[in-house]
């Protein structure tokens, strides 16, 4: 870009970073490993995955957890080159979620922009999530010679756009596109324990069809509690979305 823009970006970082030690981030300074996520329902999964055997060896490292909106994760990523810190950033696809079918998703745009900023600083297009999936594929989410390691949702995740949705595509074996009978999705809750809300059945209908994204949708304010529903019925492990599994796998390397 032009000196004009530099200046700018480095003005953006110098703001960034007087706010970074202002609020006392410097613990990143002294971590052995970085994970920087959204939202407390990762940290919270997070956490608990720490605990499992198959995880022993990160959990004795020191870790610096830090939330940090989709928007502010690249802005990191100066700071972890300078200190030569392994980092995980986890984030969600974020696709339009008016999109249930795969094809329409693949043909779609995301407004992450995390990934968008890392995409686009080795390649000159705005990614379709079919991209995005193949560059997830070939391993091209990792940057700064195995430095970052940016971990989003895949088709391999039932072509989810969240977390939560990951999470239950998993555990019930769907993607997002496949509908269950209203009565179906409460036998499953019930049997399950899991916190999520289902929709009211549609005008005039005994027993409406719904999809996975219809019970996010229902479920999106209180995703702490399905969390917590997750972890206390001790279906962390079942649960856990491929890409967070192959994101602390290879932070734990």
């Amino acid at each position: 870009g032009s000196t004009r823009e530099k200046n700018i970006e480095d003005k953006e970082l110098a703001n960034f970073f007087d706010w970074f030690f202002e609020i006392g981030y410097s613990e990143i300074v002294f971590a052995d490993k970085v994970i920087l996520y959204e939202g407390d329902t990762e940290r919270l999964l997070i956490r608990k995955l720490m605990t499992l055997p198959k995880y022993k060896r990160l959990s004795q490292q020191y870790i610096a957890y830090i939330q940090v909106g989709g928007a502010y994760a690249y802005n990191y990523r100066k700071l972890i080159n300078l200190l030569k810190i392994k980092t995980l950033i986890i984030t969600d696809l974020d696709y339009d979620k008016k999109l249930v079918d795969p094809d329409k998703i693949k043909k779609s745009y995301i407004t992450n922009s995390t990934i968008k900023k890392f995409y686009e600083k080795f390649n000159f297009d705005n990614p379709k999530v079919e991209k995005l999936y193949k560059w997830y594929e070939e391993k091209k989410n990792i940057f700064d010679d195995g430095l970052i390691y940016v971990a989003y949702q895949t088709d391999v995740d039932g072509y989810s756009r969240t977390l939560e949705e990951a999470m239950l595509g998993k555990l019930f074996g769907f993607n997002t596109s496949m509908k269950l009978k209203r009565s179906e999705w409460k036998k499953k809750k019930r049997e399950s324990k899991l916190k999520y809300s289902i929709p009211n059945n549609l005008k005039g209908e005994k027993d409406s069809e719904i999809s996975l994204r219809n019970i996010l949708n229902s479920t999106s304010g209180n995703k702490t509690d399905f969390m917590y529903s997750v972890i206390l019925n001790g279906f962390v492990e079942k649960m856990e979305p491929n890409y967070i599994s192959e994101g602390l796998k290879w932070l734990m390397e």
